[in-house]
């Protein structure tokens, strides 16, 4: 008999607790599975949820589900539980809490069952996602991370799909560009179809980097990297990571500029030729109506406008010298800084009073340095307020140490000029002297013949005017044998009353409100020089009484001039003189004045005998070539100044293309003579040194710019190519006659004491005196200076070195001189470097 099934029983069997089949299955469940009635209470466990949770039904004893479930996650449960009843199945998130304390991660489905609308119970599915959430937590915290570091780049990143869309940007490019997702990617560059040549299409086609630069209508300059990268489903997209490169590109035609610039102002010894082309590139960096160079004057009371450049056709102020009081220049040379000025119309400056009547609203002026002065200043000015920046102010003094040196150079360049117009001046004098000369010897010789029958006074006279002109054909002149030769005339050369006769010699320079003298007295025929000098304020103080105007002689108490008349009054002598000389009897004084302008007297004392007409003839005649040996030798002297300003500009030649090692020659060439004083050099030898440390570098002009001037280390082949400097000028030294003593310093300041040096491995006393002095001053300087690839070396430092170098590199005995004036040295470092 076969049993008939009831449908409606097997499906009310399976759905109630009790059954077996259900239970069953409710205890072997995969997942944690509670069943709770319809406030919630539970009232099974399965088998995997005791493991899970380690609690059993009894624990849940009149307890209800959130029991375990943790307090944040209580009311999100309950309000799921409510609405299970109505909908059937509620899915929450919660955490729970199992017995032993342990935290875990879970998701819950709670399903309410119902059988003919009738409800039965509740059951609650737990499925562990601990490990699913770390791992959404960690790709979270690395989205994050990642978007932290994306979005702090300094350049602009985004995502572009296949299809050209952008789908993702960072927070530099929303905070230029706005959020472009979803956009096409053409769009940032304000177009309305695709770029042709896309380079996003090369790097998708080629699987390479792309880059390229790009210029947008505005003016910014942007370099695009684009790098592909292959999506899940086989497809490409491209990361852009486009960068702002406009300030770059504007530093870097800047440096440009600036370089030409350099160039160009350093092309020509006188800047005044080239300067109009200066001003023009230095307007490409610097927008300005008008630009000029100026500079002090020696006097240090007025200013030359050296160079003008002017975008406009009038202008009240042109090339030319203005006072330097009540102008901007003023204040520049003064303080040794920049002066900006937004506001000219309210500005104290009468310079800029004219300029703002020319529309001119904004000045800046910034000083030329060289050596520790400032020479100059550059200026612009412009229509605009507050036309300059703080950029500009920093190229403009980029551009001044070199504008300085070439500004520095013309002056020199003019002062030579000068000289050589005055030399030929000086030759052009000394040939109408010596044509003088030789008219006076024939004049005095047709006298001769004529007047054979004069008196004694005049035959003694002319024999004295041969005697000079004899001196002059046979002699070689100089002051001291001029007085010599007036002494053995005229002083006695015996004692007089315990007394030498005396000879006063006084001259001042012109212009100068000092007169400055010696006392000179004959002893046996020779001249001995008054320890004492008298200095007085005024030339008139020589005689209180009476003014010089010529020549005179006088005896006891009664004054003749040169044309016989006598004076009524004795001379009183100023009180300094009368302290030297005594009691004054007779003598003879003689006004003098040279072709420089410069005056002064000669006063003859006490001579041993009555003087007369003659003696002041033979005073005048001598004071006459005194006069004219004073004039040869100040042009002399002047003569040597402009030898070494000559070679100052040559050496500055090798500073031109350095201008860090400016004012190194300068400091070289002091150091020098210093430790030559020390050794005991002479006046001519001193010469010839200074002349050697001067051009000791001048080889460096045949040493190619791309050696010379690198930065980064030599190579040995570059070295040996520097070493050969020191032939170089060596050569070029020997070619000019007057400067051949000083080849020695050029060709020998890089040999070592012990032989180790260059270019001959000279040793010890082989090597000349003049270099050996050179080249510790030229290693001193070097390494007391701060150069761009390092700091100036400390004194204590330098001063080990030096000491334990003595025998190998340098001399000891020079070294020695050397630390007994390094007081002197440090004086002279701190007037150039500070």
């Amino acid at each position: 008999m076969s049993a008939k099934i009831n449908s409606k029983n097997v499906t009310t069997n399976v759905n109630e607790p009790s059954s077996a089949i259900y239970r069953t299955l409710f205890d072997y469940a995969a997942d944690t599975m509670f069943m709770l009635d319809n406030r919630g209470f539970v009232k099974l466990i399965n088998k995997r949820g005791k493991d899970m949770f380690g609690y059993d039904t009894k624990d849940f004893a009149a307890r209800k589900l959130d029991f375990i479930i943790l307090k944040p996650y209580r009311n999100a449960f309950i309000q799921t539980l409510k609405e299970s009843l109505k909908r059937g199945v509620e899915t929450v998130s919660v955490d729970v809490q199992t017995k032993s304390g342990k935290i875990l991660n879970m998701e819950l489905d709670v399903t309410s069952v119902k059988e003919r609308g009738k409800y039965l119970y509740t059951q609650a599915h737990f499925r562990d996602v601990s490990r699913r959430k770390k791992a959404e937590d960690e790709i979270r915290y690395l989205n994050e991370y990642l978007e932290t570091i994306l979005g702090n780049l300094a350049c602009y990143l985004r995502v572009v799909n296949p299809k050209g869309s952008v789908v993702y940007v960072n927070k530099p490019y929303k905070n230029k560009y706005g959020d472009s997702a979803g956009e096409k990617c053409y769009r940032i560059w304000n177009r309305k179809y695709p770029c042709e040549n896309c380079i996003a299409e090369k790097a998708v086609k080629f699987n390479t980097i792309q880059m390229q630069e790009e210029t947008l209508p505005g003016g910014d300059i942007y370099e695009k990297m684009v790098i592909p990268f292959r999506n899940r489903d086989g497809t490409v997209s491209v990361v852009e990571i486009i960068t702002d490169v406009t300030e770059a590109r504007r530093l870097q035609r800047q440096e440009k500029v600036i370089s030409n610039i350099i160039q160009m102002a350093t092309s020509d010894i006188d800047i005044r030729n080239v300067y109009k082309t200066v001003a023009e590139k230095l307007h490409e960096l610097v927008q300005f109506d008008r630009a000029a160079i100026v500079v002090l004057k020696e006097d240090g009371a007025h200013i030359e406008i050296f160079s003008l450049w002017s975008g406009y056709e009038q202008t009240s102020i042109d090339v030319g010298v203005y006072p330097l009081r009540g102008t901007v220049s003023e204040e520049v040379f003064k303080n040794r800084k920049p002066v900006l000025i937004d506001d000219v119309v309210e500005s104290k400056f009468w310079t800029l009073t004219k300029l703002a009547k020319e529309g001119i609203r904004t000045f800046l002026a910034i000083p030329l340095l060289y050596k520790g002065k400032c020479i100059g200043a550059i200026t612009v000015s412009s229509k605009r307020n507050k036309a300059f920046t703080e950029k500009d102010m920093n190229i403009l003094e980029a551009v001044a140490p070199h504008l300085a040196i070439a500004v520095a150079n013309t002056n020199l360049f003019i002062q030579t000029v000068e000289r050589q117009e005055e030399l030929k001046a000086l030759n052009s004098f000394i040939m109408r002297q010596n044509a003088k000369l030789e008219e006076i010897n024939r004049t005095l010789e047709d006298k001769v013949r004529e007047r054979t029958k004069y008196l004694e006074d005049y035959i003694k006279a002319l024999d004295a005017s041969l005697k000079i002109m004899e001196q002059f054909a046979h002699l070689e002149l100089t002051e001291g044998k001029i007085y010599g030769l007036i002494a053995r005339e005229l002083l006695a050369l015996k004692p007089h009353d315990g007394k030498y006769s005396h000879m006063l010699t006084l001259f001042c320079k012109k212009g100068s409100p000092v007169l400055a003298g010696q006392m000179l007295f004959s002893k046996k025929g020779e001249i001995v020089t008054h320890p004492d000098a008298i200095e007085l304020e005024d030339f008139d103080q020589v005689v209180m009484n009476q003014k010089i105007k010529d020549t005179y002689y006088f005896n006891s108490t009664k004054l003749i001039d040169k044309k016989g008349k006598s004076g009524s009054k004795p001379p009183q002598f100023n009180k300094a003189i009368r302290e030297k000389v005594g009691k004054v009897k007779n003598g003879v004084l003689c006004k003098i004045k040279d072709v420089s302008g410069n005056v002064g007297v000669v006063v003859v004392f006490n001579t041993d005998r009555e003087v007369g007409e003659y003696d002041t003839k033979i005073l005048s005649s001598y004071c006459v070539t005194l006069a004219f040996l004073k004039s040869i030798n100040d042009k002399i002297q002047e003569l040597k100044e402009t030898y070494d300003k000559t070679l100052t500009l040559i050496s500055n030649a090798v500073e031109l293309r350095d201008a860090v090692t400016a004012a190194h020659t300068e400091r070289v060439k002091q150091y020098s003579i210093e430790i030559g004083m020390k050794l005991g050099y002479k006046d001519n030898e001193l010469v010839h040194l200074k002349w050697g440390a001067i051009l000791h570098d001048i080889g460096k002009l045949g040493v190619p710019d791309n050696i010379l001037m690198k930065k980064d280390a030599l190579t040995d082949d570059e070295i040996e190519v520097v070493k050969k400097h020191t032939t170089i000028g060596a050569k070029f030294i020997e070619t000019l006659d007057f400067l051949k003593k000083a080849k020695d310093a050029s060709l020998y300041h890089h040999e070592h004491y012990d032989g180790s040096g260059y270019p001959k491995g000279l040793k010890g006393e082989q090597i000349p005196m003049d270099a050996r002095i050179v080249a510790l001053a030229d290693v001193y300087d070097a390494m007391t200076s701060q150069r761009p690839y390092r700091k100036a070396i400390s004194e204590e430092e330098v001063d080990t070195m030096i000491k334990e170098n003595a025998g190998s590199q340098f001399d000891p005995q020079i070294v020695k001189a050397f630390f007994e004036i390094k007081d002197k040295i440090v004086e002279i470092k701190k007037k150039y470097i500070g």
